[in-house]
């Protein structure tokens, strides 16, 4: 091998590392941009909104507790509420944007009287979430192809305002009345529960 065949191999050579460290600063210099991102915090989850979640927040600013902010008219939520209203002696400002006596300046109430218009609820609109109220929401659920929550909701709220809005899109409701032998109509609510649809097996009231 000549001298000149040894220099070309050093030439070679050297190429070659200097090539070598050029990629791996590329792949570290690419690994260290993309580290931030992936480690980046994910979004924070979106604030529940709506009436009832208003109004938790509103009990929660006011020292009371309602539980999580959540939108959902729970057993924790509602005993919030009766202690806010026996310790004030008014609703709070969440619910008293409507008239007294409107179903809307209560979200049970205002679930009811959609129920109601819907023909799936033939109870009082008491504000009072029993056996009716309950079965009325699992069976307008079920029509929607929702979740089954028995609850009162904000999303609950928002579907019933949605099948005022499009009547078409609204279930259709079970007879509410049946002839009885005098002739005479009986709401269904009245003789007891109706039977839910078949497969639904709702969790309990939370």
């Amino acid at each position: 091998m000549g001298p000149g065949d040894f220099t070309m191999r050093r030439v070679i050579l050297r190429a070659a590392l200097v090539a070598a460290a050029l990629t791996g600063s590329d792949a570290a210099l690419a690994q260290n941009v993309a580290a931030p991102a992936a480690e980046a915090a994910p979004p924070p989850a979106q604030s529940a909104s709506g009436p009832i979640a208003a109004l938790q927040e509103q009990l929660k600013r006011e020292g009371y507790m309602p539980g999580p902010v959540n939108g959902v008219m729970t057993e924790q939520t509602r005993r919030a509420l009766a202690d806010y209203a026996r310790r004030t002696g008014r609703p709070p400002a969440a619910l008293a944007s409507a008239a007294p006596g409107n179903p809307a300046a209560d979200p049970v109430r205002r679930a009811q009287a959609g129920l109601q218009r819907l023909g799936l609820f033939a109870g009082p609109v008491d504000g009072t979430v029993g056996p009716q109220t309950r079965d009325a929401i699992i069976r307008f659920e079920a029509a929607r192809r929702l979740a089954i929550d028995p609850r009162v909701s904000d999303r609950l709220l928002a579907e019933l305002d949605q099948a005022d809005a499009n009547p078409g899109t609204a279930p259709v409701a079970a007879p509410a009345a049946a002839a009885t032998a005098t002739g005479q109509t009986t709401p269904a609510e009245a003789r007891g529960r109706r039977p839910l649809p078949s497969g639904i097996n709702p969790p309990a009231i939370r």
